[in-house]
């Protein structure tokens, strides 16, 4: 701990410095001032644990440093010395958040007894900090889906206006505005759409969530994927369109600064502004159409739904042939939606993609039902990938060859590839399945192999099986039905268990054997989760041997 002393007799000054050997207690004497004015620079350059000044001194008294040293880092500790034992002097150091008030003269063992009493409580304020950080910790991947949860239904229509102002206000959600609009982004590192981890990209969007967090105007939250919403709310006497461009700005600039990758890219989408919180699933929706473009444009991209080009202005236009860009007729870009998309997305964009094709992918019927069998041989080809029978979409193939009729406008069009594209989806996912349960195996394995790391966390282990921590955090708690952290303290807690009735070991050496570092955040979590101290179950529980987890 870090000690710098304060006090304009050069005497005194001396003498506390050689009567206590401070190394050898535990500190580190780090620098000395005669009075306030030539102390405060250096203390805020220094940053001491502890600062020991006397209260008369020239320039600047010791009341004022301590005001001083109060208002801008809180955590430090002082100790005043006084030779003027008046009740009015204690008084106002009290009030300012002195922590010890020593008259003079003083001994060195006296002072060293001041200052170690200091030390405990810097110690034990450390430790309530350091717990109360695991347990944030340990509780974010549980808010992250409460949140998620909130906000689909949210947007979903499921929820009434005094359901959601409740359900806000319980997961400390500002959402009190006069106009709303949704920014949707996501960070890559390269181009391709992808659930696997990526380190720099998970990193970048920590650092923008924070951010994000500390803003008034936004309320923040995760889709899968490691995809970003932020509601953006109108601020008193500002354009929200500015506010809007203003954030997507400090995406851009965030991921393609100096200090950044320069393999990471980003996609970003607005939606459209709305008033009300009930209109809000209109200004999202806009949104997903807007940011189904990153499948269909290269990455690093702002896509402003006010500036879409609407597919419907275009039915009635005469067509042109040149108009339909072939070259745009990417397989690969229907490919990764398929691979990749999810089945909310599915009608958004197949729109898009006719749209970014040209005016006579939309106009001409021939076109329409050119365009769909292309796209219908890419679902069948994924199909034949995963090695699934493409006779589920044997009526759509049927219909496609022998009927015009699925395709008279663009809305029937894209109403009929949408089915297609649901069955392959879908079908795609139940053969994930297979995979997730041995990725879940390689987690859990993981989990009973490594729970005495201290370091063991969500991003830990969507590294090794190798998916994005929020695609990871999703597929875990369905399957298991609990979060990644809720069953890695019910393994922690029954290893804890078994030590306290087949062992001597003190709790804190368990707490220590089975990743928890801090002895009282391990009883915290023990009384928290089986409803006793450790003590008490050394005392008067009984393990249960078949406990399953």
């Amino acid at each position: 701990m870090k000690v710098f002393l304060v006090e304009d007799e050069v005497i005194v000054r001396e003498g506390i410095k050689k009567n206590i050997d401070w190394s050898r207690e535990g500190y580190e004497f780090v620098g000395e001032a005669s009075d306030g004015e030539l102390a405060y620079p250096m203390i805020q350059k220094l940053k001491p644990d502890i600062v020991i000044t006397d209260i008369k001194m020239p320039f600047m008294n010791g009341l004022e440093l301590s005001k001083l040293i109060k208002k801008e880092m809180p955590w430090v500790q002082i100790i005043v010395l006084s030779g003027y034992d008046e009740f009015e002097y204690a008084k106002q150091a009290i009030t300012i958040g002195v922590t010890d008030y020593i008259t003079k003269p003083v001994t060195g063992n006296e002072l060293l007894e001041a200052v170690n009493r200091v030390k405990e409580i810097i110690e034990s304020q450390k430790k309530k900090d350091k717990q109360m950080q695991m347990m944030q910790e340990d509780m974010q991947e549980i808010q992250v889906i409460k949140r998620q949860k909130f906000f689909n239904d949210l947007v979903a229509g499921k929820l009434s206006l005094s359901e959601i102002l409740e359900l806000s206000a319980n997961l400390e959600i500002k959402l009190t505005s006069s106009r709303y609009n949704i920014i949707l982004y996501k960070l890559y590192e390269g181009e391709e759409e992808s659930h696997n981890y990526s380190e720099v990209a998970n990193r970048m969007k920590n650092r923008l969530n924070e951010a994000f967090q500390k803003e008034e105007a936004i309320a923040l939250f995760e889709r899968e994927n490691e995809e970003t919403i932020l509601v953006v709310m109108q601020e008193e006497g500002k354009s929200l369109h500015s506010t809007v461009e203003m954030y997507v700005q400090q995406i851009v600039d965030t991921v393609t600064g100096r200090a950044s990758s320069a393999k990471l890219k980003y996609f970003v989408a607005t939606g459209k502004e709305v008033e009300r919180l009930s209109e809000l699933p209109k200004a999202y929706e806009e949104a997903c159409k807007a940011f189904a473009y990153r499948y269909i444009l290269s990455k690093n991209q702002v896509v402003d739904s006010e500036k879409l080009v609407n597919y419907q202005i275009m039915q009635d236009s005469r067509v042109d042939i040149s108009a339909l860009d072939v070259n745009k007729m990417d397989k690969a870009i229907v490919m990764n939606f398929l691979t990749c998309g999810e089945e909310g997305e599915v009608e958004h964009f197949i729109e898009e993609y006719f749209v970014s094709l040209g005016k006579s992918s939309i106009t001409s019927l021939l076109f329409r039902q050119y365009i769909a069998m292309d796209m219908y041989f890419c679902c069948r080809l994924l199909l034949e990938q995963l090695g699934i029978s493409i006779d589920i979409l044997k009526e759509f193939g049927d219909g496609l060859k022998e009927s015009s009729s699925a395709f008279q406008s663009v809305d029937e069009t894209i109403t009929y590839m949408s089915q297609i594209f649901h069955l392959t989806i879908q079908a795609r996912n139940e053969s994930a399945k297979g995979k997730y349960r041995s990725l879940i195996k390689d987690a859990t394995d993981f989990i009973h192999e490594n729970f005495a790391n201290e370091e063991m966390s969500l991003n830990l282990i969507a590294s090794h099986v190798n998916v994005s921590p929020s695609h990871f955090s999703n597929i875990f708690s369905q399957d298991m039905g609990e979060t990644f952290i809720e069953y890695l303290t019910k393994v922690r807690m029954k290893h804890a268990k078994e030590m306290l009735k087949c062992t001597s070991m003190k709790s804190s050496e368990i707490g220590y054997a089975i990743g928890y570092k801090d002895p009282h955040y391990f009883s915290y979590l023990f009384k928290k989760t089986q409803n006793c101290s450790p003590k008490e179950y050394r005392e008067n529980g009984t393990y249960e041997s078949n406990t399953k987890v």
